[in-house]
């Protein structure tokens, strides 16, 4: 991280805000007339799936009643992007990913605002 000489800065690596955070700037004294301390409160929502429909087992494919585990990233706009396989039958993987594509969600929000979260999903698939 670059800061400016005579700056001071932090950060934190959480995967997303927790629903009680809150930035505290303090500044030296006198730096900002009366009172040194500014406190910005954040409220932090999770994404809530909208559309996700369960996909129908491929041709061919054996049942399983183990779930394909897809971490990716819920962009502001409530579509999923960045997806990988990470677990579960490999010989579902594509088809769990091509689902995944299809499926929405309204967006975690920071403030009232929409925001890109991480995600972690699990597709399960329907025997025919």
């Amino acid at each position: 991280m670059n800061v400016p000489a005579g700056s001071m800065a932090a950060a934190f690596f959480l995967d997303r805000p927790r629903a009680t955070d809150a930035i505290r700037i303090a500044y030296p004294d006198g730096g900002c007339g009366p009172s040194n301390e500014a406190l910005l409160p954040m409220k932090y929502a999770n994404a809530k799936p909208l559309k996700t429909p369960q996909p129908a087992l491929p041709a061919g494919q054996a049942a399983s009643d183990r779930p394909i585990r897809t971490p990716g990233a819920d962009r502001s706009d409530g579509t999923a992007q960045r997806i990988v396989y990470v677990g579960g039958p490999a010989a579902l993987a594509a088809a769990a990913i091509d689902a995944v594509h299809g499926w929405t969600a309204e967006p975690a929000r920071l403030n009232g605002s929409p925001v890109v979260s991480p995600v972690t999903l699990q597709v399960k698939f329907e025997p025919k």
